[in-house]
């Protein structure tokens, strides 16, 4: 009597379509994370400077910013005493130290002053948080996501500055300034669509149910032809029929509502865009941008306190009608901060909550959300009260997947194009200088 024989070929192409053999790691839901966390960096960005004692020329970290993180300070370095000479050399052109808010913002993220001719022509040079985007991330879902949270009521923009340049401080390139979401249901509804959480996890419910039945359909037909086998061919399916139990026990014990990083947040609704709702959209903004890291839908991140001069009416104690941009200025007469350390403070303090959730994560491979990633917190001015662009403060958490070194206060003479130079290099970069910046600052480096 003729040996039956079994067309292997035939066998999993057949069984292919329901099975992928030899491989099931398709039967089992995956969360699509990396084998180890990725490195990644978020730009955080509060207007108007901060209200440093001494004014102009003050040489001092900022003493109150440093007390309000002080139960995290192992957790970030305090980089001070950089200056931006791209801000000076486009605020010595023509009329435009008319606009000192403006020339700061357009210089910032790139040291280098745009080519700019009228307040129509925005020349821009492509910014550090681009750079990363489109030369090391550029196959990732989003290259980088954006975020203003208040952007209305732009107050004081002198015509030498378009509009545009108080809205973003991020760009392609000429012409090519980045979206930024100043709502949060518009960001959770680009990185998620529009179902809700329930509704994602009913639907995983029967993709689960659906896998079930191919499986169970695809054994019993595997048992009949397991008759038919020789002794020795006949062990050899027997140990494949154990794993494919093995795949089916694993498919019944994954919970219905699963509780992995990448599990459909719930909305955050459609929050009125107003002042009044500032909090609730900053808080909502931080929590859809830690969503984006932890289902690795991007690893660039900017973020936008506000504009330039912005107003706000959201701290508690403050007199009605005043904007920050004003309580900036009151240095100049009464020598007084108090109303502009509140304000600031109140920032500092959502710096400080967001660090301590990313603290909170743990991830893949060791190590929290906030050891993968660089969360640079920063302004465009040191002083607020006399636009001066030296003394600039930027606070460096987190470690950056081991390349920095926190719990520091580092005073480095430097241009804040030297320090976009080091970030880029550290992300792989090949750039021996970035707009102003010439030199590394390897104080801040493990």
């Amino acid at each position: 009597m003729k040996k039956w024989e079994m067309n292997r070929r035939t066998f999993l192409r057949g069984l292919g379509t329901t099975i992928a053999l030899p491989m099931f790691e398709a039967m089992i839901p995956s969360v699509a994370l990396a084998a180890t966390a990725p490195m990644r960096v978020a730009f955080i960005y509060w207007p108007n400077g901060l209200p440093l004692p001494n004014g102009a020329n003050d040489t001092n970290p900022y003493q109150a910013g440093l007390n309000i993180l002080a139960d995290v300070k192992a957790d970030f370095t305090l980089l001070h005493g950089l200056r931006s000479n791209a801000y000076s050399i486009h605020g010595n052109k023509s009329g435009y130290d008319a606009d000192d808010h403006g020339a700061s913002q357009v210089t910032l993220m790139s040291a280098q002053a745009p080519t700019v001719n009228g307040s129509q022509n925005v020349g821009m040079a492509m910014t550090v948080d681009q750079v990363i985007a489109s030369e090391v991330f550029s196959n990732a879902k989003f290259p980088s996501l954006g975020v203003n949270v208040q952007t209305k009521g732009l107050e004081g923009v002198a015509p030498q500055h378009a509009p545009i340049y108080s809205e973003t401080l991020y760009w392609k390139g000429p012409n090519s300034p980045v979206k930024l979401y100043d709502r949060p249901l518009e960001l959770f509804n680009l990185l998620f669509g529009s179902t809700n959480s329930t509704q994602n996890n009913q639907q995983q419910e029967l993709r689960l149910q659906k896998k079930k039945q191919l499986l169970d359909f695809v054994m019993d037909d595997i048992k009949t032809v397991r008759n038919k086998l020789g002794a020795a061919d006949r062990q050899r399916m027997e140990e494949y029929l154990t794993s494919l139990e093995q795949v089916e026990k694993n498919i019944v014990s994954i919970p219905t509502a699963p509780a992995n990083q990448c599990a459909t947040p719930m909305s955050p609704g459609n929050i009125t865009y107003d002042m009044s709702t500032y909090p609730q959209r900053y808080a909502a903004m931080h929590d859809l941008m830690i969503k984006a890291f932890e289902c690795d839908l991007t690893r660039v991140f900017d973020f936008m306190v506000g504009h330039e001069t912005m107003s706000n009416s959201y701290v508690q104690g403050l007199q009605a009608g005043t904007t920050w941009h004003d309580y900036s200025h009151l240095g100049d007469t009464s020598n007084t901060y108090a109303e502009e350390n509140k304000i600031v403070a109140y920032h500092f303090n959502k710096f400080r909550e967001l660090m301590l959730k990313m603290k909170a994560k743990q991830e893949v491979g060791g190590g929290t959300m906030l050891d993968n990633t660089l969360l640079v917190f920063h302004s465009a001015f040191g002083d607020g009260t006399s636009h001066w662009n030296g003394n600039m403060h930027f606070f460096l958490a987190g470690k950056g997947g081991g390349r920095y070194k926190p719990g520091q206060v580092v005073k480095a003479t430097a241009d804040v194009g030297d320090l976009w130079l080091t970030i880029l290099q550290d992300f792989g970069v090949n750039r021996s200088s970035f707009g102003e910046g010439k030199k590394i600052i390897s104080q801040i480096k493990a």
